[in-house]
């Protein structure tokens, strides 16, 4: 059954009460003159002819009458959504049972890129910037000055600029 081919009849406040209700916590739309919302609002609830919103009819028209409780069942998802959390190498099993290779790629150097930047002889001192420019091989900060070498940042230096931030 649709909810497009129902309707509720509401006869009174602790109904209006609880069909308000059952509609908020399904993010259902009632329409916003609906004397639903309206103290002692009685009738017939039901969608509107586009399906959009919901409000108090003068009459069924022709539809089924179903009881709070269905309507609550008809809106309430039978199914709860969790979050899964894979590993890589996970990912990586689940990719090559369904016939897919995972292919590790560096991931390509852009302007306007946040990393690490150093040169041979100064790896144990890095420099945090952004990318200004790449040209022959030398990479560009964003004071222009130019390194032999750059790289994204890890996770973990994610987390250490975050909390230090």
């Amino acid at each position: 059954m649709k909810k497009q081919e129902i309707y509720v009849k509401i006869d009174s406040e602790e109904k209006r009460l609880r069909a308000i209700q059952i509609l908020t916590d399904a993010g259902e739309c009632i329409w916003r003159w609906s004397s639903l919302l309206k103290e002692d609002g009685v009738g017939f609830l039901s969608l509107d002819k586009f399906g959009n919103d919901w409000f108090l009819a003068l009459n069924n028209d022709r539809k089924t009458e179903i009881t709070l409780d269905q309507l609550e069942q008809l809106l309430t998802p039978n199914y709860a959504v969790q979050e899964v959390h894979l590993t890589i190498d996970e990912i990586r099993l689940q990719s090559e049972k369904l016939g897919f290779e995972l292919v590790e790629k560096k991931r390509d150097v852009k302007i306007g890129d946040f990393g690490v930047f150093w040169d041979d002889e100064d790896e144990e001192k890095p420099y945090f910037s952004f990318v200004r420019s790449v040209k022959d091989g030398w990479f560009f900060d964003e004071r222009g000055l130019s390194w032999g070498n750059f790289r994204h940042l890890t996770d973990e230096e994610k987390e250490r600029i975050t909390q230090n931030w």
